[in-house]
């Protein structure tokens, strides 16, 4: 067959499909590049990234970490209320009944003690000075164990004091609360009108013997003792027990009594 031109033509272009078929069907599988849509089988698949949550600010995440304070809330302090006069009263009467009961005691204490020193005119006068400083602050004491024991507020019951100190009946109470402290409660059997009346004679007597220095401090606390423990040496009874039975007996005994109050005046002991 003659080569034409044409002929070249039909038999390279033939050859050329040929070559591209075989080379297309015959590449391997896994020389192929993957399209860049589908993914390689041999690689897992890759999971979504996580949405970026939204930043919240400096200044509002500060806030939250500080911890919340709370505002304090202040309680309204109410002034305690007055005391009434009942309420008063009643606290006197505790006051004086406290106040009784210590100024027994210190009492005893001074009466033991003063007769011990008998004799010794130095320790004599030191118990009675101690005995007078005592007897000074008894009630003070008093009333404070009481005013604290009922949690009342002593600046109140000075007002109260200052609004109805001065009424009848807590001058009354006063009244009968130092009376009670020079008289016993009860007088004893023995000591009867008659030997009552010798008493009250012996007490005007002894009275009459003794000298006071109106410059010294315990000159009236002195004289009191001394007539007292003269007393009681020679009738067996204390002065507490001979002032009830005046009392008692103020109807037979008037007129003694009278005579050792003057006595007393003149002395300035009364």
């Amino acid at each position: 067959m003659e080569l034409t031109w044409k002929n070249f033509v039909k038999v390279a272009a033939c050859a050329i499909v040929t070559i591209a078929a075989y080379t297309f069907f015959t590449e391997p599988v896994g020389s192929q590049k993957p399209s860049d849509s589908k993914q390689s089988p041999n690689k897992p698949a890759q999971k979504p990234k996580p949405k970026p949550k939204p930043r919240t600010s400096a200044k509002l995440s500060t806030s939250q970490d500080k911890p919340e304070v709370k505002e304090e809330v202040k309680e309204e302090v109410k002034e305690p209320e007055k005391l009434t006069k009942e309420k008063f009263l009643e606290i006197n009467d505790e006051i004086y009944k406290r106040s009784k009961e210590n100024f027994v005691q210190i009492q005893q204490k001074f009466i033991n003690e003063r007769r011990q020193f008998k004799e010794d005119e130095a320790n004599y006068r030191k118990s009675a000075e101690e005995y007078l400083a005592s007897e000074q602050s008894i009630v003070a004491k008093s009333a404070e164990e009481v005013l604290i024991g009922k949690n009342i507020n002593n600046d109140l019951y000075k007002q109260a004091e200052a609004e109805f100190g001065q009424e009848l009946a807590a001058v009354a109470q006063k009244a009968a609360f130092q009376k009670s402290l020079s008289q016993s409660e009860t007088v004893p059997e023995a000591l009867t009108v008659e030997l009552l009346k010798e008493i009250l004679q012996a007490q005007t007597d002894f009275a009459s013997t003794i000298t006071i220095d109106e410059q010294d401090p315990l000159a009236k606390i002195l004289a009191h003792a001394k007539i007292e423990d003269y007393l009681a040496e020679k009738y067996s009874f204390e002065m507490a027990e001979i002032n009830a039975a005046k009392e008692r007996h103020q109807a037979h005994v008037k007129s003694l009594w009278r005579q050792v109050n003057r006595k007393y005046q003149a002395l300035k002991i009364f």
